[in-house]
């Protein structure tokens, strides 16, 4: 069998609570060219939430949050300051490196949770692979969760609540619909005749 596509995708819910909501005319969901990029020696990293090295992002919270898409080259390193306010993790989802001041060993798939010591989370990537990973931090709102599906609330009620204006389609749409089907549809196309040249 032949691999035809290997394919990315992370999905992070960023709950901030309704009666909080984001700022100003802020609307998700964030394209790729619409996020704050910066290269510094062997790491480029993709800025979705808050600043880093006095690049910002295009969304603005109330509740303050880092999220970064980390790409080392082999060999290189980064350091993300992380107040001590913040809990938060490091997921790597390609490649092998380091993580922390420890240098503790990670690669694809596994997460690193950030200590409560200390303000300067570290990655260093192998010498010979380079090291996608996410970072993830924020202050804690302390509030409880309840998750059913795709949705995450803070009570069951919110959860019957989301459920029911998803049923009526209270939810809104995301722009570009019709280009995401045919997008479907090619790469469905592809597929079946990629099937039939095996």
């Amino acid at each position: 069998m032949k691999v035809v596509a290997i394919l990315y995708g992370v999905e992070v819910k960023v709950g901030e609570v309704v009666k909080m909501g984001f700022l100003g005319s802020n609307k998700l969901p964030v394209h790729m060219g619409q996020v704050g990029v910066l290269s510094d020696k062997g790491t480029e990293f993709h800025i979705h939430a808050e600043e880093t090295k006095g690049v910002s992002a295009v969304i603005e919270t109330k509740i303050p949050i880092i999220m970064l898409d980390i790409h080392l080259q082999p060999g290189s390193s980064f350091t993300q300051h992380v107040p001590l306010s913040h809990t938060g993790f490091c997921y790597v989802w390609r490649g092998a490196g380091f993580l922390g001041s420890n240098k503790l060993p990670v690669h694809m798939g596994q997460v690193g949770v950030l200590s409560d010591k200390g303000t300067e989370f570290h990655i260093h990537a192998e010498e010979t692979k380079d090291c996608h990973a996410l970072l993830i931090a924020g202050k804690p709102i302390n509030e409880p969760i309840v998750n059913y599906g795709p949705f995450v609330m803070n009570t069951q009620e919110e959860i019957d609540q989301a459920i029911e204006d998803y049923r009526a389609g209270k939810l809104g749409q995301i722009p570009g619909e019709a280009e995401r089907v045919r997008q479907t549809e090619a790469a469905q196309a592809l597929n079946k005749k990629n099937k039939n040249n095996l």
